[in-house]
C-alpha cells in the first residue's frame, strides 16, 4: 500500500516564504540537466510566476516559494527597462542561473523584496551582467546581457539562491542624552 510520492516540485507545496524562514538563507542546489524540461519544472515555474504576480514582485527566486533549487522567474515590463537592456512581455523563467562576467561600475538602489515586506535597502550592484542560464524549453545554455533594473533583479535573485537576503538597516540611533549635564556633573563631583 503506497501513496502518491509527491513531488519537491509540486505546485500545490509551493508558497511564499518570510523572513526569517531558514530557506531563505539556504544555499540552492542545481537541477539536474536532465529535468530542466520536464513537467515538474514547468509546472513549479509556473506557481512561481504566480506568486510573483499576485505580489506584484519583478522576480522570485524558488527558494522564496519554499523550493532549494536553483530557478528563478523574472518580468521587467518594457516601461521598466533600460534602453538596450532585455525586458519581456511575458515572465522568463532562469533555470541553474550563473553571472558570467559582470562590469566594475556600480550604481548604488534601492531594493525591495517580496520575502520581506516593508524592508527596502539601499544596495550597491553592478550596472550590467551577462548571465547563463538554461529555460525549460530548452536544456541548452543561454546566455544574456543586462543592464538596468534587469540586471539588479538578476542579482538580487543569485543572492536569494546563494542564501542572502537584504538585511534591514539598525533602528536608528537614539542621540539624545540620558543624562542631563547636571546630572553628570554630580556623578562626577561624586566620584572626586
Amino acid at each position: 500500500m503506497g501513496g502518491d510520492v509527491v513531488s519537491e516540485y509540486d505546485p500545490k507545496r509551493l508558497d511564499l516564504v518570510f523572513a526569517p524562514d531558514k530557506r531563505l538563507l539556504t544555499v540552492c542546489d542545481p537541477i539536474d540537466r536532465n529535468h530542466v524540461s520536464s513537467d515538474d519544472i514547468r509546472a513549479a515555474a509556473n506557481e512561481m510566476i504566480s506568486i510573483m504576480r499576485q505580489k506584484n514582485g519583478h522576480g522570485l527566486a524558488a527558494c522564496q516559494a519554499g523550493l532549494l533549487r536553483r530557478m528563478f522567474v523574472m518580468h521587467i515590463p518594457r516601461r521598466m527597462a533600460k534602453l538596450g537592456s532585455p525586458y519581456s512581455r511575458s515572465p522568463i523563467v532562469l533555470v541553474n542561473p550563473e553571472i558570467v562576467s559582470e562590469t566594475k561600475q556600480t550604481e548604488i538602489d534601492y531594493e525591495g523584496c517580496l520575502s520581506q515586506p516593508g524592508v527596502r535597502k539601499s544596495v550597491r550592484r553592478s550596472v550590467e551582467v551577462v548571465v547563463e542560464y538554461e529555460t525549460p524549453e530548452s536544456s541548452e545554455r543561454i546566455q544574456m546581457k543586462a543592464t538596468g533594473l534587469t540586471a539588479r533583479c538578476i542579482q538580487h535573485e543569485i543572492d536569494h539562491l546563494n542564501g542572502i537576503i537584504l538585511e534591514p538597516d539598525p533602528p536608528p540611533i537614539d542621540r539624545k542624552p540620558k543624562v542631563t549635564a547636571g546630572q553628570l556633573m554630580g556623578i562626577l563631583s561624586a566620584m572626586i
